[in-house]
């Protein structure tokens, strides 16, 4: 038997499979730029999905979110910068 001393109804979303419970922190989530920034993902930079029963479905950054209890999202950046592959022959790899 699995005890927790979390009460049942604490409000809980995940985020990249990460659980968020801090309910102060997930009530003053009005976009999905807000849910990006949970994970330190920029607004200008982010691609949110909802997880749903029928699959993924992107919301835009400035879409309005209302969290309920047990949402999922993916949240990925849409580009990664990086150094040059000339850069990488410079230490040795």
């Amino acid at each position: 038997m699995v005890v927790s001393n979390e009460r049942s109804d604490t409000l809980r979303i995940w985020v990249n499979r990460r659980r968020f419970a801090n309910e102060e922190q997930l009530k003053e989530i009005k976009n999905a730029s807000d849910v990006a920034s949970l994970v330190g993902v920029p607004a200008d930079n982010a691609r949110v999905d909802l997880e749903g029963d029928d699959g993924l479905r992107e919301v835009l950054p400035s879409d309005p979110v209302h969290i309920e209890n047990g949402m999922s999202f993916i949240v990925t950046r849409q580009y990664v910068l990086g150094g040059s592959f000339g850069s990488m022959d410079r230490h040795g790899r």
